[in-house]
């Protein structure tokens, strides 16, 4: 079968270059930034705290708190806005920030989802480090409108 002119490589291109050892990151990428949410990958949850993992890792306090239903809970934070408040103290000003997250577990409860995770948060303000938060962390998501979102966070 004879190819079609089209098919035939320039004599004059350029050899690629073989690859080697490992691509260099983007400037904009954060080698600290680690999100493991395994089986829940494809899970509507995951895509929850997918957003809120980005949005947390961006310091996008709107993000921060799309992932929130309104009458959301967080220790003694009561509403999405005190919780976005919450973050972007936290997060404002800051050099650098380092997000994690690792779902550990997830399961019904009710008509929603618990998904217990591991979370960390820290950031680099004026050379000093500080964590957000630390540890262990419990997510409740539920359906409000057409959307699954946070109803309550509870950092153990």
């Amino acid at each position: 079968m004879a190819a079609a002119s089209g098919d035939a490589a320039e004599p004059d291109a350029p050899a690629r270059k073989p690859e080697t050892g490992n691509p260099k990151p983007a400037p904009s990428a954060q080698p600290d930034s680690d999100l493991v949410l395994g089986p829940l990958g494809r899970h509507p949850a995951g895509e929850v705290l997918q957003r809120f993992h980005a949005a947390l890792q961006a310091g996008n306090i709107a993000g921060v708190a799309r992932s929130f239903a309104p009458d959301a809970r967080m220790d003694s934070l009561r509403g999405r806005n005190e919780i976005a408040e919450h973050f972007r103290t936290g997060l404002d000003s800051v050099e650098s920030r380092r997000v994690k997250l690792k779902v550990r577990r997830l399961g019904r409860d009710d008509d929603g989802w618990r998904v217990q995770a591991d979370l960390d948060v820290r950031v680099q303000r004026d050379g000093v480090g500080h964590r957000l938060v630390t540890g262990r962390s419990n997510f409740w998501l539920a359906e409000r409108g057409d959307r699954l979102l946070i109803t309550r966070m509870e950092p153990e």
